[in-house]
């Protein structure tokens, strides 16, 4: 969200539960934060925490590898505005770079000849008052940005491959009386925040778990909003997903729906054929606009991508690990390499912020302990590495996850973004390191 300015920005889980368990914020000013909100909390943080020093921004990490003698990481680092090259070594390499980081753009569309915008390279400069706008896709970028656009265009043309489960957001500005409580009552802003966890943990996860009540519950509240908003039967029925609720991700709008009985706005299901110059044409619809906005997601299967990190034996790691990891945090044969939000750790639920933290205290348990025992390196057993895959997959079976449809969860078939319970459950497997799990050397001629 940070990085994706484009207009009516926001995040979908609560701010209060969007934001760390170690710096509570009783300013928010909304149930759902704007982008600007949310950057200006980080920067907040990092200055309360004099994190800036310690922060090298406009700087790349091209690769890096593991010296198995040295047992450290060296890593080839470029200054982006010298384009100067150093070399750093490192005892522990943590990435903490997500999986939103690269824009997918089809390739049909780059022959377009007017502006063309991913909503993750969003320019404000460019006005799109009365212009003929086209967006394509209707994901979580799509749906909170189209709304906006059509208040803006002249007319605006939605091109929906697949239609979205869509439930209510309910968003609401607090008062300066609640703020007032959070600031000053002891706990009130930790106990709120709680609330907002559990009532997620147990009300919205059992929605995600396949054939049971709350699952059949969502799909109907996700129904009668569609119907109450939606009146004209012709575009509601093309509004209705083909698939279980949960399988690609539940978006949240107020607003989403009821854009479409705008007279300014045409959704249209037809496969997009060919773009020529400045036309878009489908087998029933030919359309010249001046603007297109790709709403068409992210390459997320290309993890960590462009670095390249090589582990044992010189090997890179996306020829190697298939999205294997152990708990999403580490992965076989590349040693003191950890992972913030790695594979199977994001959420369709809840807060990603948690199992970030979860991760965090896991890695400093194991830095610990290593530095207690003088160990230089640790490497996961690939037995119990495929021991928590195997479970890791068996669980993922009850979710509604791994039903029929084409979603960012998978590739080639296989499940790799998403933890395959809730958050809880992931919070107690990695309160404790299992040393046992591990593979641990003993220092040699490196000092830690």
């Amino acid at each position: 969200s940070l990085r994706m300015k484009l207009e009516g920005c926001a995040c979908d889980v609560e701010s209060h539960l969007y934001s760390f368990s170690f710096a509570p914020n009783p300013e928010w000013n909304e149930l759902y934060s704007s982008q600007p909100e949310i950057l200006a909390y980080l920067k907040k943080v990092c200055k309360d925490f004099d994190l800036y020093k310690l922060i090298a921004f406009k700087t790349e990490v091209l690769e890096a590898r593991w010296d198995d003698d040295q047992r450290v990481w060296i890593l080839s680092v470029k200054n982006r505005d010298t384009n100067e090259t150093t070399v750093v070594e490192a005892n522990f390499l943590i990435s903490s770079s997500n999986a939103f980081g690269n824009p997918s753009t089809p390739e049909k569309f780059r022959s377009f000849e007017g502006p063309t915008y991913h909503t993750a390279k969003w320019d404000k400069n460019y006005d799109l008052t009365g212009k003929n706008v086209a967006v394509v896709g209707n994901g979580a970028s799509g749906i909170q940005l189209i709304p906006t656009i059509a208040k803006q265009a002249k007319h605006l043309s939605v091109y929906q491959r697949t239609a979205s489960w869509v439930l209510d957001r309910n968003n609401y500005q607090y008062s300066w009386i609640t703020k007032t409580l959070f600031r000053y009552v002891p706990g009130l802003t930790w106990a709120y925040r709680s609330f907002l966890y559990f009532r997620k943990e147990f009300l919205v996860f059992p929605g995600l778990l396949r054939g049971g009540f709350f699952s059949k519950l969502f799909t109907k509240m996700s129904l009668r909003m569609l119907e109450k908003q939606v009146p004209n039967e012709e575009i509601r029925k093309k509004l209705i997903p083909n698939y279980e609720l949960g399988c690609k991700r539940v978006c949240i709008s107020d607003d989403y729906y009821p854009t479409f009985m705008r007279d300014n706005v045409d959704l249209i299901t037809d496969p997009i054929i060919q773009v020529e110059k400045n036309i878009i044409k489908t087998a029933n619809t030919e359309e010249k606009v001046d603007a297109l906005i790709l709403a068409t997601g992210f390459t997320m299967y290309a993890y960590l991508f462009p670095m390249k990190i090589y582990g044992l034996k010189n090997v890179e790691l996306s020829e190697h690990w298939n999205f294997d990891t152990y708990y999403g945090i580490i992965t076989n044969n590349f040693p003191n390499f950890f992972l913030l939000l790695g594979p199977n750790t994001a959420l369709g639920h809840n807060t990603v912020i948690f199992m970030i933290e979860c991760q965090v205290n896991y890695i400093l348990k194991m830095i610990k302990y290593m530095l207690r025992h003088d160990f230089d390196s640790v490497n996961v057993s690939k037995k119990a590495q495929d021991d928590f895959l195997s479970q890791l997959h068996v669980d993922l079976e009850r979710t509604v996850f791994v039903s029929e449809c084409q979603s960012w969860y998978k590739k080639d078939g296989k499940i790799f973004t998403l933890w395959s319970s809730n958050s809880l459950s992931y919070y107690y497997r990695t309160l404790f390191v299992k040393h046992s799990d591990f593979e641990f050397t003993k220092k040699s001629k490196y000092t830690l």
